[in-house]
């Protein structure tokens, strides 16, 4: 990667051969240091990364699901609720998503749109009709590349509460979760429901 940050001409320098694992790991290190190139009043949002705080928030009580297939964004994505004090596990698809809230009760989903198996849209259908009878609604906010309101349209008729557009930025990610901490239900309460909830999803 090659840029002027800090003086300097390369963000970072990799010697070849390459493994997979350093060069994400170089990648996402270069995104979280980078700075916003846009200058003040451009509507363009800031680099992924821009502000985390120096040190992870403290933990939340919160569990976040992160269903992404592009292995970058997802773990981006994971970082960012890091730092952001949320525990989060990730998946890759949509039956990933309908097994892991089978097993877990997650307060919040982050959810890509375009996945392979099945996309977001499908799985959040299936996820609010397993919902229906049940005294907790889980939060899920969109993700996905076009910000189009017909597509911004299409996750909430989906039944998706919220949207971020890719690349996500940081204080995007911060502000989005923000919105809905004080609505989600506690995890700990809904532990008898799982068995219940469970049997849905499999039919």
């Amino acid at each position: 990667m090659v840029g002027v940050t800090g003086g300097k001409l390369f963000a970072d320098c990799l010697t070849k051969p390459i493994a997979k694992a350093q060069l994400l790991e170089s990648v996402l290190g270069a995104l979280a240091k980078a700075p916003s190139s846009h200058p003040r009043g451009s509507r363009q949002t800031p680099a992924i990364g821009t502000n985390p705080p120096a040190e992870p928030a403290a933990e939340k009580p919160v569990r976040v699901l992160v269903a992404e297939d592009n292995a970058v964004y997802q773990k981006i994505a994971l970082r960012q609720l890091q730092q952001l004090g949320f525990r989060a596990d990730a998946v890759g698809n949509g039956l990933e998503v309908l097994d892991a809230c089978a097993r877990v009760p997650y307060d919040i989903v982050i959810m890509d749109c375009h996945m392979p198996e099945m996309d977001g849209y499908e799985a959040t259908r299936r996820l609010r009709r397993h919902e229906s009878g049940m005294a907790r609604r889980t939060t899920i906010i969109a993700m996905t590349a076009s910000d189009r309101a017909e597509d911004r349209d299409r996750c909430f008729d989906a039944g998706m509460d919220d949207f971020l557009s890719k690349p996500v930025q940081f204080a995007d990610m911060s502000r989005a979760l923000e919105r809905w901490l004080d609505s989600y239900s506690p995890s700990k309460s809904v532990d008898l429901e799982l068995t219940s909830f469970a049997s849905r999803c499999s039919r």
